[in-house]
């Protein structure tokens, strides 16, 4: 015949013993959370250089295929334009940067991207055309800035990455 005191000890574990054991895994997850959060941050941090390295080798293809010529600009001009830009990377284009949506013996150029890179930083697919040659200057209100007349793309993100690297300098 069993007693309470027998029933008493088959009954699981008591509330003092859960508290103490949530206590020491909430103590455990405040100690992980932080490293999580770098790595996640050291992780788009290096999207955005990896998103770069592939946006300025798409740029390069696409000026050696086209007479030198960077992308972003409609043929026989000089004025630039984000919309073009994107057109010219993931569309069909033919020797002048004219574009369509089908390859062709003409459009036999391209598509150079599937589609336009999103900063993973700032979320942004969109770009900014800097019309000048000088120094170009992150705002943080698109993605990207591209300077059609040197080839040059930065990521548009203000301040510095988490070893203190600016990071219009990627």
């Amino acid at each position: 015949m069993k007693t309470f005191r027998d029933k008493r000890n088959l009954s699981g574990f008591t509330l003092v013993e859960i508290l103490i054991v949530l206590s020491i895994l909430g103590i455990m997850a405040m100690i992980a959370l932080p490293r999580f959060a770098n790595a996640t941050d050291s992780a788009r941090q290096a999207s955005v250089s990896d998103q770069l390295r592939i946006f300025r080798s798409q740029i390069v293809l696409y000026r050696a295929q086209h007479n030198e010529r960077n992308p972003g600009y409609p043929p026989n001009s000089t004025y630039a334009s984000a919309q073009l830009l994107t057109d010219q990377l993931t569309k069909c284009s033919d020797a002048l940067g004219n574009v369509s949506s089908q390859r062709s013996t003409v459009f036999m150029f391209g598509p150079y991207m599937n589609e336009f890179p999103r900063n993973p930083v700032n979320g942004f697919s969109t770009v900014t055309i800097n019309s000048g040659t000088g120094p170009l200057t992150p705002t943080g209100t698109t993605g990207w800035i591209y300077q059609p007349a040197t080839g040059t793309v930065i990521a548009n993100l203000t301040g510095n990455d988490t070893e203190g690297k600016a990071y219009a300098n990627y």
